[in-house]
């Protein structure tokens, strides 16, 4: 069995340590991994994962061709490379089109971290120009902010793929990072593709195979969320699902 972690992340060397420590504080957890794309890829190989799907998040539109760049200079044959894209950005299709040229076939936002609403009017001109280009993987729900104030609730992101139905959408975290009761009212079961990365860390195998069944197997992916999860564990957790 080849198998695929769609959801992981890495910094480049001189960034990492500090993203981790970001992510630590932002999320009130402790992360063990290291965070670079070396050690990505080790812990992947140590877990028999065949690829890593990479994202990064540009956090302001400043960062999106660096960030971009980082990402096209990877060339281990053990990532799949997804760029990243920002509401704010001057040029947005032009920078799709360089994308494209790359051989990027995805592309990572997070509302949080990129401070934007998930049903804000510039990110429906974004969904516009994204159209059917790309695999776009949302990070969907965080329990960090009220509910009302929370840029990427499930419930909103119901509201995209009804808006678009041409976005090739994946809502990550089973739909709604620790919003799962949520998920289950307004994503689970609809036609869109989530992903199980930091799920098992806060509700059970048992809760987790619920919201999986009445999702259905086929349009859910496995993510381990690296570096907030080690893979070998992640795929521990879903072999164990019933």
């Amino acid at each position: 069995m080849k198998i695929i972690d769609f959801h992981a992340h890495a910094f480049p060397r001189k960034v990492a340590t500090k993203a981790i420590d970001r992510l630590e504080i932002h999320y009130n957890i402790e992360i063990e991994n290291v965070g670079t794309l070396e050690h990505l890829v080790t812990t992947a190989s140590q877990a028999d994962i065949h690829r890593s799907v990479l994202h990064a998040s540009a956090t302001n539109a400043r960062q999106v061709e660096a960030v971009n760049n980082w990402i096209a200079d990877v060339t281990s044959p053990r990532i799949i490379r997804f760029g990243t894209i920002h509401p704010e950005y001057e040029d947005i299709e032009k920078e799709l089109i360089r994308l494209k040229s790359l051989g990027i076939k995805g592309l990572k936002l997070h509302p949080d971290f990129q401070q934007f609403d998930l049903t804000d009017q510039k990110m429906y001109e974004l969904y516009e120009k994204i159209g059917d280009q790309f695999l776009v993987l949302f990070h969907v729900g965080d329990d960090v902010y009220p509910t009302e104030d929370n840029y990427s609730t499930p419930q909103k992101m119901a509201q995209v793929i009804k808006d678009f139905p041409q976005l090739n959408a994946v809502a990550g975290h089973l739909g709604g990072y620790r919003m799962w009761d949520e998920a289950e009212k307004n994503i689970i079961g609809h036609d869109i593709y989530l992903d199980t990365s930091s799920v098992f860390r806060y509700i059970s195998l048992e809760r987790a195979s619920e919201l999986i069944k009445a999702h259905g197997t086929d349009k859910v992916l496995f993510g381990s969320d690296y570096p907030m999860e080690v893979p070998a564990k992640e795929i521990k957790n879903v072999l164990n699902l019933d």
